[in-house]
């Protein structure tokens, strides 16, 4: 018996050796991807400086200052005071942690919600109770994901997919009007999906420069379209509504030195600069946003761009 006994001793030591060995093995993945993710940042930003100095269309867009001091700048000040909260921990701070019916009876519209920042805003709020619109390019994918979703935890909130493709703008309306006829509230408008520097000039259905048409074009006409049911909804509800139009933006938005409209927009096949175009439309959703909250301020809504972190 004491032999067993030792035996079964020996095996739990060696259980703990390897558990903690496997522990430690964790955070060194975990640390040197991080590393590995600052370098590559770090030589991409490199890259860029060095386009900026021979690039002439990069270099009459992107001057050194607004690339070294307010965008690189911005990632590092944020690299080290960001404290790394996620969306969940910050729906736990707003409506109070295991509180899942906070957004009941709340509609949200998400475009993009079948990837990344989407996709977890989607879970999120529909985990508090809020009934979310998947405003997509594929529902096919979207269902899928949704089924997986709600495998892995109970999501108290609806879903409804719906499909739309911010390349085209024709695909808008359609998708408005599919919307309301589901004769839904709308309290949030997410205009949340975006594309980031092709390497190549790409064209939207409508012939535009893809991201200038759907980081902004497609957002803009969409925000247009759906503000009277926004304004209706602020209005049926009174103070107690919450109404919001939340555009994703990026600290992209600091990159051009200037905006001359009548020269870069819409933008050119041959003046295009992917890195520029892409901080352009960022920036463009900045304007839109301020002049939205200029506009609906009586009204009670709330409009805001935001930078989603890195």
């Amino acid at each position: 018996r004491r032999g067993d006994s030792v035996q079964v001793a020996g095996e739990a030591f060696k259980f703990a050796s390897c558990g903690q060995l496997q522990c430690g093995t964790m955070m060194l993945s975990s640390m040197l991807c991080a590393v590995k993710e600052q370098l590559l940042l770090l030589l991409n930003i490199l890259r860029n400086v060095g386009r900026i100095l021979t690039d002439p269309n990069m270099g009459s867009r992107i001057s050194l200052k607004s690339f070294a001091l307010d965008f690189a700048g911005m990632l590092l000040h944020e690299g080290l005071t960001d404290p790394g909260k996620t969306c969940e921990q910050v729906a736990e701070e707003s409506l109070g942690k295991g509180n899942f019916g906070a957004l009941s009876g709340r509609v949200a519209i998400i475009t993009g919600a079948s990837s990344g920042l989407g996709l977890e805003h989607a879970r999120v709020l529909m985990k508090y109770g809020c009934h979310v619109v998947f405003a997509v390019r594929s529902p096919e994918k979207a269902e899928g994901l949704l089924r997986g979703l709600r495998a892995e935890e109970e999501l108290s909130g609806p879903a409804t997919i719906l499909r739309v493709d911010l390349d085209d703008l024709s695909s808008i309306q359609p998708f408005v009007q599919e919307f309301l006829a589901l004769r839904l509230p709308l309290h949030y408008l997410v205009n949340n999906a975006g594309v980031m520097m092709p390497t190549e000039f790409r064209a939207s259905k409508q012939g535009f420069e893809t991201q200038f048409a759907t980081n902004h074009l497609a957002h803009f006409l969409l925000t247009e379209l759906l503000m009277p049911k926004l304004r209706e909804t602020r209005r049926l509800g009174g103070d107690a509504a919450d109404v919001r139009v939340i555009t994703l933006s990026s600290v992209g938005s600091t990159l051009p030195r200037n905006f001359d409209m009548d020269r870069f927009l819409p933008p050119a096949r041959k003046e295009y600069n992917a890195t520029a175009e892409y901080g352009t439309s960022k920036a463009l959703n900045l304007f839109h946003s301020r002049e939205l909250q200029r506009r609906c301020a009586e009204d009670g809504i709330l409009c805001c761009a935001v930078h989603p972190g890195v």
